[in-house]
């Protein structure tokens, strides 16, 4: 998605995503229009739109002991993993993982915690003063969710 266009104009964008193919139709069918359009006009979008850099669907590879990935033992194990958004400001990196779980704010925050963990790990070398914030971002709550 051109994020600047859907906080513009989130049904356009929807559109254009569908007719670019990004979307079959049947897709583009099963997206809320209410949630699309209150996601890209949330403050986290425009802290987005307002970061220093903007990096989306970020792939990345770490080695972690067994036991920081949920496993027995301290032999590294690798962790693949796909940063949905990850932003800059002022040199500190933003963590952004976007869910589309119907479940509530604390639900999320402990299904996925270790998983933040291990992606701040992984990613904090990227920005000069570190990852200062993870956040899940639900979409069917419609809010961000600080992930300590």
């Amino acid at each position: 998605a051109d994020y600047a266009a859907a906080r513009e104009d989130p049904a356009a964008e929807l559109k254009r995503l569908e007719d670019a193919r990004y979307l079959t139709p049947e897709e583009a069918k099963t997206i809320s229009l209410t949630a699309f359009s209150r996601f890209f006009r949330s403050e986290t979008m425009a802290r987005i739109l307002a970061a220093d850099r903007v990096w989306r669907e970020y792939r990345f590879f770490d080695t972690v002991p067994a036991y920081r990935a949920g496993y027995p033992g301290e032999e590294p194990i690798l962790v693949q993993g796909v940063a949905d958004c990850l932003f800059e400001e002022n040199g500190a990196g933003v963590l952004l993982d976007y869910k589309t779980d119907f479940a509530s704010p604390e639900e999320l925050k402990a299904r996925y915690a270790s998983q933040l963990a291990l992606y701040r790990k992984a990613l904090d070398p990227l920005f000069p003063k570190g990852i200062k914030e993870c956040i899940l971002y639900s979409l069917s709550n419609n809010c961000p969710i600080l992930v300590e």
